[in-house]
């Protein structure tokens, strides 16, 4: 844990667990805010059910209880909705209101924040990498967003 690590991912981008152990190790209060963070969401959904259950009004608050997991994975960011995606094909494990509401998760992600996105491009590809780029996101997905951009090739836009 002496070296600074920039990433919890080994330089092929591969999951490598000593850093992540370095990574956030070195970065305990976010860790604990992220873990808090999450926590919080869960308990709050989970109280939210067993008072469903103790009340026995589960199915009659099904729908509301189904929407609220699709906004607290849609929150809790790409991950989760990648959790949420996969768990929207298991009728085996979900009720229909549960599979339904995650099945939003399919084709309907709200795009995230626009200068976290312009951050991730310039830090990707260079700050000055596009002539222009759109002002707003003309797609999205779980796991990005799309804009238009354009590029000068000998002094024109492509």
């Amino acid at each position: 844990r002496d070296a600074p690590v920039e990433s919890p991912l080994s330089k092929d981008g591969r999951y490598d667990p000593e850093a992540a152990d370095a990574y956030f190790g070195r970065r305990p209060i976010q860790t604990l805010k992220r873990g808090a963070e999450i926590a919080g969401r869960a308990a709050g959904l989970g109280a939210a059910i067993l008072l469903d259950v103790a009340t026995d009004s589960v199915k009659e608050n099904e729908k509301e209880r189904a929407t609220a997991v699709v906004d607290a994975l849609v929150s809790l960011g790409p991950t989760f909705v990648k959790v949420g995606q996969a768990l929207s094909i298991r009728s085996d494990l979900l009720s229909e209101a549960y599979c339904d509401a995650l099945t939003t998760l399919q084709d309907a992600c709200p795009p995230f924040d626009d200068a976290e996105a312009r951050k991730v491009i310039a830090d990707e590809v260079g700050a000055d990498a596009f002539a222009d780029l759109s002002s707003s996101v003309i797609a999205s997905a779980s796991l990005g967003q799309v804009y238009v951009g354009h590029v000068l090739r000998d002094d024109e836009k492509v």
